[in-house]
């Protein structure tokens, strides 16, 4: 197995790292990109519009309303 297959964030960093240089690397890997978090946004107000035209309401909360999601995380509310 090729080292790049278990941590994929390393892929184009140099040999040697600091643990420190690897955790940054790896909470930029995980992250969601503007892409992602525009694309949550939209799901949750389509959701939002389609409850809201049956007259109820809908609360986002958990890691959706903290902002701490991660990319393919559900989305609570």
């Amino acid at each position: 197995m090729n080292i790049n297959e278990i941590t994929p964030w390393l892929i184009n960093s140099p040999q040697t790292i600091t643990l420190h240089q690897e955790i940054e690397l790896f909470v930029k890997y995980i992250e969601p990109t503007e892409i992602e978090i525009q694309m949550r946004k939209d799901t949750l107000e389509k959701y939002t519009q389609i409850f809201q035209s049956h007259q109820l309401t809908i609360v986002p909360f958990g890691s959706t309303l903290s902002g701490l999601f991660l990319p393919f995380s559900d989305i609570d509310f």
